[in-house]
């Protein structure tokens, strides 16, 4: 007797498509948050003296500047800003040390969010081939708020100033980065609504 063909059983194979937006979201949050720290551009601030136009641009840890005669960049940082002001004696030195407290607590701040952020990638992709995705959804959110705290506690400790100053690069990938921190810990409700209810999902 020929043996009997029996159907090969079917594999269904749960891609888990909220774990995988989770994941881009979080290295992507842990990209930007990291470069964020060595950016060179935080706050730019432009003046005019005659026909030279003077850029100053404020990191967490030097004030550089440029002038459109030869584009020559300097560079300071603001301790030695401070203790050069503090040396010669010629008034208030409060703005410098400001600028130098706000970027040495931001730049601890973010450094702890980037941990955060590599940990949280760490769960999402074992979330990705069978471990729960709450915990490290949470984590990515946390990672995500901490960055926008350190920006928000920056901006509390700099000092007011009298120049116009526009936000640079620095601070736009750090915000970016708490964005979508933040949005990756609701990737799972997200992606629900993406794949719409359970029966056009079947479909």
């Amino acid at each position: 007797a020929s043996p009997v063909a029996m159907p090969a059983s079917a594999v269904t194979v749960n891609r888990k498509s909220g774990a995988q937006l989770a994941l881009a979201l979080t290295v992507f949050a842990l990209v930007l948050a990291s470069n964020s720290i060595i950016n060179e551009s935080w706050l730019t601030a432009t003046q005019e003296v005659g026909d030279v136009s003077i850029t100053g641009d404020y990191s967490l840890t030097e004030l550089a500047t440029s002038n459109s005669v030869n584009d020559d960049v300097e560079s300071e940082s603001y301790e030695s800003l401070y203790d050069d002001c503090k040396d010669a004696g010629v008034g208030d030195c409060d703005d410098q040390k400001s600028y130098h407290d706000a970027g040495y607590v931001a730049i601890i701040m973010l450094i702890v969010s980037s941990i955060l952020l590599l940990v949280a990638t760490v769960m999402q992709v074992r979330s990705m081939i069978g471990m729960g995705q709450r915990i490290p959804n949470l984590i990515s959110a946390i990672g995500g708020i901490f960055v926008g705290l350190s920006v928000l506690v920056w901006m509390l400790i700099l000092p007011e100033s009298d120049v116009d100053l526009d936000w640079g690069q620095g601070l736009w990938m750090a915000l970016v980065a708490a964005g979508a921190g933040l949005i990756a810990g609701f990737s799972g409700t997200i992606q629900s609504w993406i794949d719409g209810p359970p029966r056009m999902r079947a479909q």
